[in-house]
C-alpha cells in the first residue's frame, strides 16, 4: 500500500506544477462529508452489523503561498461516527469523535487538491445495552489524533469528490467536498 501511496504521488510530482490556490487559497472554506470502511475501535470484538462509518469535516485556509510552486494551510473541526452491534449480546456500541485538524495542501494537477494532515481531539464511545433503550453507558473518553493523507475533485468550480486514508473514525473515507469563499 505504502509503495502504491509513493508511486502515485511521484506520478503526480511528474505532472505539471499548478498554483494551490487554483482549488484552495486563503479565505476559502471546504466542507467534506465522506462514509469510510475500515473500523478504528475495539478491533479485537467481533461485531453483527453496523451503521456507516460517517464523518463531516470543514476547514479554512488560512495562509496560502507557500513555497514557490504554492502550497496552503488550512484549519478546522472533525466530527466522526460509528455504530456496531457486538455479536450475540445485544449491546450496541456507539463512537464519537470531535477535534481540531490541520492541513497541508499542494496542487499538482488540475482541479487536484492533494493534502496530508493530522487530526487532535477526543474519542468518546458509549454502550447501548439494546436497541430500543435509550439507556447509555459512556465509556471512557480518551485523547484521539494521528495522520491523514487526502484528495479531493472538483467536477465543477465548488463540487467535487473527496478521499481520506488515515486516521478517523475509519481508516479509508469517500465522499464530496464543498468548496466556497474567495
Amino acid at each position: 500500500m505504502k509503495k502504491i501511496l509513493f508511486l502515485t504521488l511521484a506520478l503526480a510530482c511528474s505532472v505539471s506544477l499548478v498554483h494551490a490556490a487554483d482549488v484552495f487559497g486563503e479565505g476559502n472554506w471546504l466542507l467534506n462529508g465522506t462514509v469510510g470502511k475500515g473500523a478504528m475501535v475495539y478491533k479485537q470484538v467481533e461485531y453483527d452489523g453496523s451503521v456507516p462509518l460517517l464523518s463531516i469535516s470543514g476547514e479554512y485556509c488560512v495562509v496560502d503561498d507557500i513555497f514557490s510552486a504554492g502550497g496552503a494551510v488550512g484549519v478546522g473541526a472533525y466530527f466522526g461516527y460509528a455504530s456496531y452491534n457486538i455479536q450475540n449480546s445485544g449491546i450496541w456500541l456507539d463512537d464519537f469523535i470531535v477535534g481540531a485538524r490541520g492541513t497541508f495542501h499542494f496542487q499538482f494537477v488540475d482541479r487536484l487538491d492533494t493534502y496530508a494532515g493530522c487530526v487532535l481531539g477526543i474519542r468518546m464511545p458509549y454502550l447501548r445495552y439494546d436497541s430500543k433503550s435509550k439507556d447509555m453507558k459512556k465509556e471512557d473518553s480518551r485523547f484521539a489524533g494521528g495522520g491523514f493523507l487526502g484528495a479531493s475533485y472538483f467536477f465543477f468550480e465548488n463540487l467535487g469528490i473527496n478521499a481520506e486514508v488515515g486516521y478517523g473514525v475509519a481508516y479509508a473515507n469517500i465522499g464530496i467536498v464543498l468548496r466556497w469563499g474567495n
